[in-house]
């Protein structure tokens, strides 16, 4: 507290003139400090320690208890619970250990709105400060406004996060590990697809940029039988270790699978895949092994998304005649199985590249006609997964054909594409027909072109354009010159057939 009295006394010696404009300086320096928007603790207390030595010892204990673990290089986004300390405050510990030896600058913090219906919107917090009894952090309120300006359906309103615990239970573990960084306070409740792409699309440039991090706050299902609840939980933490992002977008519409933070566990996927991190699910427990009442129980867990060791290979693309050839193998294997049988083959992989994450792409033609292709753009699988899902899904879920048939299978050859990872662009000109696939994209909607496109068709740079964005992203022909908002990637891609 500042004494007014003490200030008016070292004035005396300042003449008149002087004294007024010290004066007031002074006045401006108290209304500019006294005036900061800081979020108290609202649940401090409740559902974590209001005494800071208490709080401290709490999260150091969780920490000792789980010194033994590994380290997982590069993360860059965790996904922790958000219930009291007594329950999950041991698997959120896991979590965050995560991020120890990081230099943290920016922690993105998103978590569900509990309390308050904020429909479609990610609503932002712009204060000044957040405090704990650990401490007080401040907003990045830069990187709200830009965030503010540039996601779509995106508005600041603090009152949403008076009351909201899912994101003021974590900040004191951030704060036992450092206080030199700054948050933006996110809370999103809409899986509407547009909302998602846009977010992941601003937060992946900075969480490319060092220092910066994402942290997903969400519990998993809520009051059911504790076998119930573990079964239902585990199979949604595979699918999220997996990224199996729509079948756990379908699950949590179906019921098979419960998020109370969904919207943040989604989001993290889409940017696991844009960035091609690699997920790593560290713990569940649910809160009847905690306190023995296993009739209505909560689950709790904890994953880390890293920076995978094959990362600073993948626009490398590299593999042995005898790798293609058991690619080939693969996708021959899974197709006729599937189509004669209805059942994938399980398969022994010996060869080490073909467990990395790439995107990849299964062609079928028949007689040299297009007979089906599907393929992730962004690494989703590992390869030889990838291959086999992808030569059924060929087969069976293009909607351009009908499945193919068991008559077909001899007359089917299969081309196989390995993907390097899609690098932005802004100049067209760099587009080299023949050797780059190409993506266009404008919110939800997204066209793609292998390489092998431009000399099948025999089109021009313009004509392959133009056809991108309207028969493939269903927008105007010359989007990709006119329009601002359209994003253009380029892509290079290893093509190996069956028959060569």
């Amino acid at each position: 507290m500042v004494d007014v009295q003490i200030v008016m006394k070292k004035l005396r010696g300042f003449g008149m003139k002087n004294r007024i404009i010290v004066f007031f300086i002074f006045i401006i320096f108290v209304s500019t400090t006294f005036s900061l928007e800081v979020r108290k603790p609202a649940f401090s207390g409740r559902f974590y320690p209001a005494n800071s030595e208490t709080l401290k010892n709490t999260i150091n204990n969780f920490l000792k208890n789980i010194s033994d673990k590994p380290f997982y290089k590069n993360p860059k986004i965790i996904i922790v619970p958000h219930a009291g300390y007594r329950y999950s405050g041991k698997i959120a510990a896991e979590g965050f250990r995560q991020l120890k030896n990081e230099d943290i600058k920016n922690v993105f913090l998103i978590g569900p709105s509990h309390r308050i219906d904020i429909e479609n919107y990610l609503i932002l917090y712009d204060g000044d400060y957040w405090q704990t009894p650990a401490g007080k952090t401040k907003v990045n309120k830069n990187l709200v406004n830009s965030m503010n300006n540039n996601v779509y359906n995106s508005k600041i309103n603090k009152n949403v996060f008076e009351m909201e615990h899912c994101l003021e239970v974590e900040l004191p573990f951030l704060q036992n590990l450092d206080n030199n960084f700054q948050i933006i306070p996110m809370l999103l409740n809409s899986k509407n697809e547009e909302v998602i792409k846009d977010l992941a699309k601003f937060l992946v440039e900075y969480l490319n940029k060092d220092g910066n991090y994402l942290v997903v706050s969400t519990d998993m299902s809520h009051y059911h039988d504790y076998q119930i609840a573990k079964k239902m939980d585990l199979t949604t933490c595979s699918l999220i270790e997996n990224n199996k992002y729509f079948k756990l977008k379908n699950n949590l519409k179906s019921g098979d699978s419960e998020l109370c933070g969904d919207s943040g566990v989604l989001l993290a996927l889409r940017i696991s895949q844009k960035m091609n991190l690699e997920q790593k699910f560290l713990r569940y427990l649910n809160s009847g092994d905690l306190t023995g009442n296993k009739t209505r129980v909560v689950g709790y867990s904890s994953f880390v998304f890293f920076d995978s060791k094959n990362k600073k290979n993948n626009n490398i693309i590299n593999f042995t005649e005898e790798e293609k050839r058991k690619m080939i193998q693969i996708a021959r294997k899974s197709l006729n199985t599937y189509i004669m049988h209805k059942k994938i083959p399980n398969m022994k992989i010996k060869y080490e590249k073909l467990y990395e994450k790439r995107g990849v792409f299964v062609t079928l033609k028949k007689n040299g006609r297009l007979r089906g292709c599907l393929g992730y753009i962004y690494p989703r699988q590992k390869i030889y997964r990838a291959i086999s899902n992808l030569a059924i899904s060929a087969a069976v879920n293009d909607y351009r054909f009908p499945s193919v048939s068991k008559n077909e299978l001899d007359d089917i050859d299969i081309e196989i594409s390995i993907l390097t990872r899609p690098k932005k662009i802004k100049d067209t000109g760099k587009i080299i027909l023949g050797k780059h696939g190409v993506i266009i994209e404008k919110g939800n909607k997204r066209g793609v072109y292998l390489p092998q496109v431009a000399k099948e068709t025999g089109w021009n740079k313009t004509e392959f354009l133009n056809h991108l964005c309207h028969d493939k992203a269903g927008l105007k022909k010359e989007s990709w010159k006119n329009d601002k908002s359209v994003d253009i990637y380029i892509f290079e891609s290893l093509v190996f057939r069956e028959k060569n």
